[in-house]
Order: structure tokens, then C-alpha cells, then sequence
């Protein structure tokens, strides 16, 4: 059995023996924000002992999709569902009230038979809150479902947005080693242009002129990185906690895509600096663009990109 090290509130670690007996070490910050340092990230880091300070209220133990939904729940009280549309690259979800949500439609998910969704129905003149409770599932169309539905309620034009480009918002440095989860390819050539590398993870088969890596492959180049940029997929197919865990001595960590829940909230316990999502400002337009196919290169003119810093950089980053 492999054992480790996690140090709390107060505590100290002998620099000696963090560096040479233990395989990993966890800190928890002051936000509440679980670090585990892997031998080969932390060497540099924990040469001399290392002091915590007060801890937060995060629980780095409660998984994202868990919180989303105990955070989402109490929005949906009274809220129905006007009309779902899962298409073949979006699922979109409009509430009574024109509020309109979106989430990534995975392709090529194993099902029996020509239904896709074998989950609840019908979903247009239910409580949003029934929507909600497929956040629990494992299967994908529903989890798509489930988020958009959370979106919905979530990243309304009420709330305090910055709006831009993700690129406007975070730090890249010439020396940074980037991490890009998802194959955001608008980015890419931007991106490669400002700093010393850019690793690009991807499940799917990589096109023909594309250099992507397996997304099993994370877990060994992630941790060296100073920048991880994460598609808010992973919310869907279940892989999220896992890749921030890996994503935990980055200086920047933003959680992107028309898929992301702008609540600063569930991304508490992580090392999460930024997400960044958008807000339909034409639903019916949205909805349309998603029952025929169209994914965010088509209704990206009816919604808005916007941003929310969450803190500056994550402080333990190495």
C-alpha cells in the first residue's frame, strides 16, 4: 500500500522527510483547496517545510457534479421545462421563462437499439428539478441533459460577467508549459505563438495535420504544466475530478466551453482560477441551430462568451 502525507491546518512538514520518504503530500489552502504533490512535481517545492494556513470551507472530498447539483436544486423551485433538444454536437434545454442552457452531446456512446435516451419522459412539462436529479446518472445523453439544465439556471444575463476571450483573461508566460483538455482549435495557433509548449489531450482519434495526445496521458504530462485548460465536457463523461487532481500544481487552471456552470461555488475545493461559458441571448435561434446539427461555430453569434476569475492563480502552484 502507498502511503502519503497531508498536512492541515497549523501543521508543519519536516523537509527531509517529505522529500525523500513519502510518494505524494497534500495541502489544503486557505480557500479550502486540496493540493496533492506527486514526487516529481513537488521535489523543488518542498526543500524547506512547508506552513498552512486557516482552511476554508471546501471539501475537496464532495465531487463537482455532486455540488452543481446541491447548488442547482434550490434554482429550479418552481421552474419548468418549455422544450429540450438533444442534437447531434449540442444538447439544449429552454426553461418557461426563455432561460436556455447548453452541454456537449458525446457521440458514439454505446446504446441498444435506435432510442438514445432511455431515461425519464417526457422532459418538455417537467419540473427543472427532475432534469436535475440526471446528474446522478452515468450515462451521457442524460448527464448532457441534466447540464444544460443547469446552465440554464445558472448563467443568466443577471449575474456579473467579464466578458471576452478566455485568452483575454488568464496569464500565459513565454516559460509556460500549457495543458489543453479538449481539442479547442480557434485556440491552439494562439496560443503556441506566447508560450514554451502546448499539450493537447483528446479521446477522440486525431484528424489528419493534428498532433493530439491520448487523454490517457494527462495524469503524466499535466502535473508538469504551469496551465491547464479544461474542457467543461469532462463534467459530462465523469473525468473531471480526476483531471483536476492531476491539474493541482498549475498556476492557471480554467474550466471552459459552452458547457461550463459559471457558479463560482462548486469549483471552491479546486485548484479551478477561471471558467468561462456563455449566455444564449437567442434561445429560439440556439435551439434551432442545435436541432439541426450546429454546434458552437454556428450559434456562437447568438450567445455571449463570458468569464468569471475565480481567484488570480492558485497558491500552490509550482
Amino acid at each position: 500500500m502507498t502511503v502519503g502525507m497531508s498536512i492541515r491546518k497549523g501543521e508543519k512538514a519536516n523537509a527531509n522527510y517529505v522529500r525523500w520518504m513519502i510518494p505524494w503530500l497534500d495541502i489544503e489552502d486557505a480557500t479550502g483547496v486540496v493540493v496533492r504533490f506527486v514526487r516529481s512535481a513537488y521535489k523543488n517545492f518542498c526543500c524547506k517545510s512547508v506552513s498552512i494556513r486557516s482552511v476554508g470551507k471546501g471539501n475537496p472530498n464532495v465531487k463537482i457534479r455532486e455540488k452543481l447539483k446541491a447548488e442547482a436544486m434550490p434554482l429550479s423551485e418552481g421552474v419548468m421545462v418549455q422544450d429540450v433538444r438533444i442534437g447531434l454536437g449540442y444538447t439544449a434545454v429552454l426553461l418557461e421563462g426563455g432561460r436556455c442552457g447548453l452541454a456537449y452531446t458525446f457521440h458514439g456512446v454505446e446504446t441498444f437499439g435506435c432510442t438514445v435516451f432511455k431515461e425519464m419522459r417526457p422532459l418538455a412539462g417537467r419540473p427543472a428539478g427532475d432534469l436535475l436529479t440526471l446528474l446522478s446518472s452515468r450515462d451521457a445523453i442524460a448527464s448532457a441533459v441534466a447540464i444544460a439544465t443547469a446552465n440554464a439556471l445558472i448563467n443568466t444575463e443577471a449575474q456579473p460577467y467579464e466578458a471576452g476571450d478566455i485568452l483575454d483573461i488568464i496569464e500565459l508566460r513565454s516559460t509556460d508549459s500549457v495543458g489543453m483538455i479538449g481539442h479547442f482549435v480557434p485556440l491552439v495557433a494562439k496560443i503556441r505563438g506566447r508560450v514554451s509548449s502546448l499539450s493537447i489531450f483528446e479521446e477522440k482519434t486525431a484528424p489528419v495535420g493534428h498532433d493530439l495526445l491520448p487523454a490517457l496521458a494527462v495524469h503524466q504530462i499535466l502535473p508538469r504544466c504551469q496551465v491547464a485548460l479544461i474542457t467543461a465536457t469532462a463534467l459530462i463523461n465523469g473525468t473531471m475530478d480526476d483531471i483536476l487532481r492531476a491539474a493541482a500544481g498549475c498556476r492557471e487552471v480554467a474550466v471552459l466551453g459552452a458547457s461550463t456552470p459559471l457558479l463560482e461555488k462548486i469549483y471552491a475545493a479546486t485548484p479551478v482560477t477561471v471558467i468561462s461559458g456563455v449566455v444564449p441571448h437567442a434561445p429560439q435561434k440556439v435551439l434551432q441551430v442545435v436541432s439541426e446539427g450546429g454546434g458552437m461555430g454556428i450559434f456562437k453569434r447568438h450567445v455571449r462568451k463570458v468569464n468569471v476569475r475565480i481567484r488570480k492563480e492558485h497558491p500552490f502552484s509550482i
